[in-house]
């Protein structure tokens, strides 16, 4: 049976994390275990994972600072055991008994010693469980080739890694805030394989306290995503610059090229306008590109 860490950031998550945790207890085929790092919550949060830990000897909870969801979660990369699968996990939503041994046994298709990611679709819910719809039709990567550094992310919460991944997060630390669900991905495309599965094995609950929601579809949540990567400061230029001061060992020529091409895209007119033209800063929709190609042109990647 293979052992599974649960990676679980939690904020004021009085209202929903006891039925969260009770389905990630519930999980079924798979060796669970729960680390939750608490981001300063100030509700009942701490008193309810106190009770869980009393009474479930897989669940571990740490008390932190509140340095927000980015660098939670890969600190909580950082403090993981030695397990043969992690998975990411919100504070709200439900996950089906099956979801981590479907995750599982479609990795299990792929070379373990390679880093591997796995995500899949999800059931969106309103805050009664109510199902809305489904999140996504099609697989985010596909066709990406080496556009991955500007084509979409994967949904954290449905997201599964190997030991092989965790090694290559670790390889490297990162000095800026970086989301888990953007990160990773780009390391497993880059030195692994990224899996995803069209089938939803979570109930993706929305409400009014979500981080980022989906009441007003994917899109409306990517472009909500794109909105912050574009205001941080040039997101995609440093995670450009972390991979080559943490990879540049082990980068293929092709790739270490394409992102040094990002990484380096403001040092003078000419490489900007060489990267407005590239095909590295297209998506997969037109109006995806040209905002992409705009945001070059102003120095905001």
């Amino acid at each position: 049976m293979k052992k599974v860490q649960v990676l679980l950031s939690s904020y004021n998550g009085e209202k929903y994390i006891k039925e969260q945790l009770e389905s990630i207890l519930n999980q079924q085929g798979v060796e669970v275990h729960c680390l939750i790092r608490d981001d300063g919550s100030t509700d009942s949060t701490l008193e309810i994972l106190n009770e869980f830990k009393l009474s479930n000897k897989n669940i571990e909870s740490i008390e932190g600072e509140n340095i927000g969801y980015q660098r939670s979660f890969m600190e909580l990369v950082s403090l993981s055991s030695d397990f043969d699968y992690y998975a990411f996990a919100d504070q709200d939503d439900i996950w089906l008994p099956n979801k981590l041994i479907k995750s599982i046994e479609m990795l299990t298709c792929y070379d373990n010693n390679i880093p591997l990611l796995y995500h899949s679709n999800a059931q969106v819910v309103n805050s009664k469980l109510e199902y809305m719809y489904k999140l996504r039709d099609t697989d985010p990567f596909k066709e990406v080739e080496k556009r991955f550094l500007l084509n979409g992310f994967v949904l954290g919460c449905t997201s599964i890694f190997n030991h092989s991944a965790k090694k290559i997060v670790l390889k490297s630390d990162i000095d800026f805030k970086i989301a888990h669900d953007f990160w990773i991905p780009i390391l497993c495309v880059l030195f692994g394989t990224v899996v995803y599965d069209s089938n939803s094995y979570i109930l993706y609950r929305q409400h009014d306290g979500n981080i980022y929601g989906s009441k007003n579809g994917f899109f409306q949540m990517f472009k909500s995503r794109c909105k912050e990567f574009f205001k941080s400061e040039n997101l995609y230029e440093k995670t450009s610059k972390a991979l080559l001061a943490g990879y540049v060992d082990i980068l293929e020529i092709s790739d270490l090229q394409m992102i040094k091409e990002v990484a380096c895209y403001r040092d003078s007119l000419l490489r900007k306008i060489k990267l407005i033209f590239s095909t590295q800063s297209m998506k997969s929709s037109f109006r995806g590109t040209v905002y992409v190609k705009l945001a070059v042109l102003f120095s905001k990647i």
